[in-house]
This record gives structure tokens, C-alpha cells and sequence, in this order.
């Protein structure tokens, strides 16, 4: 916080404005807040260890202790002082429990009685500069103290390889009496822990909120913490993270689409390999980019911002279009059936309807024997399990499921189009056999889960549950649980 005193005019009293609602040179609107309105406060110095203010009273000539939260004000020298003389004080300091301060020319301190239960006070400090003095200032450490963190790093988690972690985290939370402005800059502790023999490996201290921890054993499980800290001290561990390496051997990939073009790396975010440049993402209407990928053995398939399909082969690398297939706006494949599903961004007119409605269809592979399916819902993500033979979609509004063939409909997530709330991502955890969808509205992003269908009787009314609220509010993409090039989920 940035603290000052007013003791003229018709806004007397003692200040205090959030460091981070400050921008230097731009006009803010924030108006700070009043810690307390007495008039009479003058001079004041921060007490740290408290958490409060230590002020000068000049009407009751004494020093008061004024809390940031406003709960408690004290007079720290109530008839304990021998001719008190802080009236008028411009500037005060303490140290190891003794107060100095200045009054125009003079320099004053205090020296305790040895029945510590007096102050006398005198103004004998031989100085060769005869003042006014504007300000004093003390040097020793309790003045600024080295902040210790009390409270832990928050949402530790990690990505796994064979061998290696990369670990991330949030700031630990701020504690209730400070501002959003506070010190944060702290450092950090990664702790790695072997499960099965409790071997711990201390991967040292980095100034930011990640870490890579190495020379990690293939398929087996560690346990992660992570400390704050500071030449002052350390905090208490953070939750532990529980993951298990890969194991060595065919690993999965993940691909995703940049302004850079088409990439490829591992797991980790590792070994990334160009697979389409973007200078190869042109067609005669100019530029395009991919806004939705999916996968079948070795060959991935592409929509692209034109609405249109690209495949590209990850073993030959030639790639081409379908033919005949446009307007698409999200596609997804049916690996056991062979079939390609994919939401029709083109308004039609159902039979019968005078509302334009979109559609979702399936074809071959190839493109081939397209067939409408009876869902005229717009949708903006497909997921497919072809093991249950049921198709999930999101309409951005809501969540639905049905048979591949489009009949037994039912909703996971009804529909609020005039809620401000959004669907923002969807996805299948098949080893859980769960479904994950993130809402977002002005209150947040939060992330909910519910079975899938086969684990749900016929009939029986999906009940969501809402698994947490996301720290970033701001989420905006798809999210997936994985996506591997080569059969493995």
C-alpha cells in the first residue's frame, strides 16, 4: 500500500491506496481507502510485524498504533512518558522499540526508564547541520524486513515424460490484510519424491513459477511439492501432486495449430517438428489457418477457418483436401466404424421449419456417402466414443449426446442462451468414463463432469456436477484430456 496523512482542509485523516490499482502517467479512478478520519494524526512510520500503522496523535501528544484492517487502535504511550513531546512531530522512525522523530530543527529520541515503565525524552543528539530536517530514516532490518511467505504455492501440477517433469504453479494466496500490490517475488523450492521408496530429490530453487525436474525413472509414480521462499524463511509444503512417468517406448504426440503453421512434439511440449509451414497454408481466396483437428492410425484431418477439410499423412507426409465435404465447422472420427462426423456450418431449412438450422453429418474416410444425420443443432465441438457408439456435441449454449446414428438424444447440459453463460470446451476422460465440459459466464470459468452415457440408465436425467472453479477467468479455447498420433489416448 501506498500510505500519507491529510491534516488541512475537509478530507483530514489517514490514507491508504493498493499499489497494483496504480499506473504511472494514466488517470485512475480508484479512490483509496480511509484508515481512520481523526484530524490530529500527523507523522507516521509502518510497523511490519503488525500490520499496522504507527501514527502521531498531535492533540493527545503521544504515538497511537493504528491496525490496516481499522480493528484496533491503541495508544502505545499512555501516561508512560516523562514530558511527552511528539506534538508537531514531521517525521518518525523506530527502532528496537525506542521512537525518533524530527520537529523542524530538532532531532528527538526516547530512552526507556529501568523500571520500563517511563520514557524520558530529550533533544541532545549533537548534529553539525542545523536542519529543518524533512524526514529520518533508520537502517536496520526490521525498517524494511525480508517478507516471509506464510502461505504455500497454490495449483501445483505437472506433465509427465519418461523422464522428465515440467512442473508449474500459482503464487501463493495473498494474506487478508494485504493489497493486491503486495510482494510476490518470490523464490521457489521443487521437491520430487520417488513413491515407492520415498526417495526425495531436491531440485534446488528457481525465481519463477515453473521447473523441469530431470534423469526421472520411466513408468513411476512421484509425488511433487513446492515451496516459497526467501532469504527470511520458508513456508509450509504445498498439496502434494501425484503423477507417474510414461513408459519408455511408443510414446503419444500432440499436434496443434499455430501462426506458425502445423506442429508436432511430445507430451511435454518437447522435440516440436514443423509438419505444415504456414507459408504452405494458401489457396486462391488467400491465407487460411486450422481451427479443428482430429486423427485415424497415422492420418490427421483438418478443418480449416474456410470451412473446408485437410488430411495430411504423418508417415508419407502428403497431405490434399476432401473433396465435397465444405461448410464445416468441427469434425470428429468413429475409428471402429471408419466414419468421418462433422457439424455443417451452412444454414439449411429442416422439412417442414421456416428456422434455418444446422446440421451434423458422417461420411467415409474418403468423403464419400455422406448421410445427414437427424440432429439439426448448430455445433461447435464434436467428441465421438466409438466403444459405446455415442456421439457428444456442444452446442456452445449446451451439452448433448446421442446414438452415432443420431437417436436416443439426451442433454448433459440444458441449454441458456440468455444467461451470459458459454460453453467453452468438451471433452471424454474413457478411463473414468466421464465427460468434462468448462462453463464460463461473468462469475468465472468453472469445470464440470458427469458420467457417460452407457453408465447412465435409459431415461434417467444426467446430473452434472461441478468439479471446480478455474483460477483463470479469461478462458477462451477446446480443451482435450490427450491426443496421440499413434492408437494411444
Amino acid at each position: 500500500y501506498l500510505f500519507w496523512s491529510i491534516n488541512g482542509g475537509n478530507k483530514k485523516g489517514l490514507y491508504k491506496l493498493d499499489l497494483a490499482d496504480i499506473s504511472n502517467g494514466v488517470k485512475h479512478e480508484v479512490l483509496p481507502d480511509i484508515i481512520s478520519e481523526d484530524p490530529h494524526l500527523g507523522a507516521f512510520t509502518v510497523d511490519h510485524t503488525n500490520s499496522g500503522l504507527l501514527v502521531v496523535n498531535n492533540t493527545k501528544n503521544t504515538v497511537v498504533f493504528v491496525s490496516l484492517d481499522r480493528n484496533e487502535i491503541s495508544n502505545l504511550r499512555d501516561n508512560a512518558t516523562v514530558q511527552p513531546m511528539f506534538e508537531g512531530a514531521t517525521s518518525l522512525v523506530t527502532a528496537n522499540k525506542i521512537f525518533y522523530w524530527t520537529r523542524d530543527s530538532t532531532l528527538y529520541s526516547e530512552e526507556e526508564d529501568p523500571s520500563k515503565t517511563h520514557y524520558f525524552y530529550h533533544s541532545t543528539w549533537p548534529l553539525e547541520d542545523d536542519g529543518p530536517f524533512v524526514s529520518i530514516a533508520v537502517e536496520l532490518p526490521s525498517a524494511q524486513p525480508v517478507p516471509v511467505p506464510v502461505n504455500p504455492p497454490i495449483g501445483v501440477q505437472a506433465i509427465m515424460g519418461p523422464e522428465l517433469a515440467k512442473i508449474s504453479w500459482q503464487v501463493p494466496h495473498l494474506l487478508g490484510h494485504q493489497g493486491k500490490g503486495a510482494w510476490q517475488n518470490w523464490s521457489y523450492q521443487v521437491e520430487v519424491i520417488e513413491e515407492s521408496t520415498g526417495q526425495s530429490f531436491s531440485c534446488g530453487h528457481t525465481n519463477t513459477t515453473s521447473y523441469t525436474a530431470y534423469h526421472l525413472r520411466p513408468g513411476t509414480s512421484y509425488l511433487i511439492r513446492c515451496y516459497a521462499c526467501t532469504t527470511g524463511g520458508l513456508c509450509p509444503p504445498s498439496s502434494e501432486f501425484r503423477g507417474k512417468t510414461l513408459r519408455a517406448g511408443d510414446l503419444p504426440d500432440i499436434v496443434w495449430s499455430t501462426a506458425e503453421g502445423l506442429l508436432k512434439s511430445d507430451v511435454t511440449g518437447e522435440s516440436v517438428k514443423t509438419l505444415v509451414h504456414h507459408s504452405n497454408l494458401k489457396d486462391q481466396q488467400g491465407d487460411y489457418h486450422y481451427v479443428d483437428i482430429t486423427w485415424y492410425r497415422d492420418k490427421l484431418y483438418m478443418v480449416t477457418n474456410t470451412t473446408h477439410v485437410h488430411w495430411y499423412n504423418l508417415t508419407t507426409h502428403m497431405s490434399g483436401q476432401l473433396r465435397d465435404v465444405d461448410s464445416v465447422g468441427s469434425i470428429a472420427v468413429d475409428w471402429i466404424g471408419r466414419k468421418l462426423y462433422w457439424s455443417n456450418d451452412k444454414q439449411q431449412l429442416a422439412s417442414g421449419e421456416e428456422d434455418p438450422m444446422f446440421q451434423i453429418t458422417r461420411c467415409n474416410l474418403n468423403g464419400s456417402q455422406q448421410e445427414p444425420l437427424p440432429i439439426l443443432e448448430y455445433v461447435k465441438e464434436l467428441v465421438i466414443d466409438s466403444v459405446h457408439a455415442f456421439l457428444y456435441w456442444s452446442s456452445g449454449h449446451g451439452v448433448e449426446c446421442a446414438r452415432l446414428n443420431g437417436m436416443q438424444r439426451r442433454v448433459y447440459y440444458p441449454k441458456e442462451i440468455f444467461s451470459g453463460k458459454q460453453v467453452m470446451g468438451l471433452t471424454l476422460d474413457m478411463d473414468r468414463q466421464a465427460v468434462y465440459w468448462i462453463v464460463r459466464s461473468y462469475e468465472g470459468s468453472k469445470l464440470y463432469q458427469a458420467p457417460t452415457a452407457e453408465m447412465i440408465p435409459t431415461g434417467q436425467k444426467v446430473e452434472p456436477i461441478m468439479v471446480s472453479n478455474l483460477q483463470y477467468k479469461n478462458i477462451e479455447g477446446t480443451f482435450r484430456t490427450a491426443l496421440s498420433c499413434r492408437g494411444t489416448v
